[in-house]
Formats: C-alpha cells, sequence, structure tokens
C-alpha cells in the first residue's frame, strides 16, 4: 500500500493517547493498523530494527569491547602425549574477531561490514557517535536542571511547573 505512513500512524496515536511506553503505544498501532497495512507498516519499521540488532551484536562483541570477554582463570591441564587442549580464552577471541569483521558500522549515510571500513569511515563513525553522545549528555543535563527547578519550587511533576517555564521550554526543544 503505498500511501500508507506508518510514521504518521505512530505520530497520530502519540497525540490522541496519554500512552507513554513504547510497547503500550506499539500495541495500540498494531491494533487500529487494517491486515492490508501491515506489510507496509512491517517494511517500514524493519529497517530501524535491524539497525537495533546490529547495535546490540556490535556492543556484545568483544574485540570492540574487551569488557565482554570470557574470564578463564585456569588454563586446561595438558596430558603427556596428548594434543594440547586450545584455550577456551584464544578460541573465543579468534571467534570474536571474525564476528567483529562481519559486524557493520554505520558510515556517511550506510552501513558497512567492520572488516571493509578504512581510515575514513572509522572517523565518521567516531565523530557521528561523539555528537550522539555530546547530544545525549546536553538533554540529560536539561532534564536534570527540570529535576532541579522541581525541587527548588517544592513540586512533585513536571506538569505543576507555571506554564511556559523557561526550563521546561529548554528541554523540550
Amino acid at each position: 500500500m503505498q500511501n500508507f505512513n506508518l510514521g504518521q500512524v505512530v505520530t497520530d496515536a502519540l497525540e490522541s493517547t496519554d500512552l507513554a511506553s513504547p510497547d503500550e503505544i506499539a500495541e495500540y498501532v498494531a491494533a487500529n493498523v487494517g491486515s492490508r497495512q501491515l506489510r507496509a507498516a512491517l517494511a517500514q519499521a524493519l529497517p530501524q530494527y535491524v539497525a537495533t540488532v546490529i547495535q546490540r551484536r556490535r556492543s556484545s562483541n568483544m574485540i570492540l569491547d574487551p569488557s565482554m570477554a570470557p574470564k578463564v582463570d585456569e588454563a586446561p591441564e595438558v596430558k603427556p602425549g596428548k594434543q594440547p587442549f586450545r584455550s577456551l580464552r584464544v578460541t573465543a577471541i579468534r571467534d570474536a574477531w571474525a564476528k567483529a569483521l562481519a559486524d557493520r558500522v554505520h558510515v556517511d549515510g550506510s552501513y558497512k561490514l567492520f572488516g571493509e571500513c578504512t581510515y575514513d569511515d572509522l572517523v565518521f563513525a567516531a565523530e557521528e557517535r561523539q555528537e550522539h553522545a555530546r547530544r545525549n549528555a546536553a538533554k540529560a543535563e536539561q532534564y536534570r536542571a527540570v529535576a532541579d527547578r522541581l525541587k527548588r519550587l517544592g513540586l512533585e511533576t513536571v506538569s505543576e511547573l507555571p506554564q511556559g517555564d523557561s526550563v521546561v521550554l529548554a528541554a523540550v526543544a
């Protein structure tokens, strides 16, 4: 269905309900999307879902995040005349390296396999993530300012602040 716009359906749900949880909103949207529109909805939603799965896989790779490496306290004992047992840690690192090379990385508007990334690709990826981090840090500071304002005024919820409060307006901008 060419004219179906899942983004607009979600926007309509956000504007017409007081649901806050993405799970509840998704359930509401799913209940209000006709069966003939489901394929179009799935086609529009899948790219972002796939990107999320890619990010999760990449973040669990011990080559890119060494804290994910298995902890092996002792090497197995090698008996005389037997082939040495390959270290579980070494095997895990080799497997993780292959997995890391096959991970997908967002670079300059598209995705590439990590193993195919150039210096410029990696610089772009780093700068993009640093920009995301800066925006997240700025938004965190705005939320902290609203929280401090609530505390200073002895209020419980944001809706109790005066309409047009500049601290709140800055946080939602």
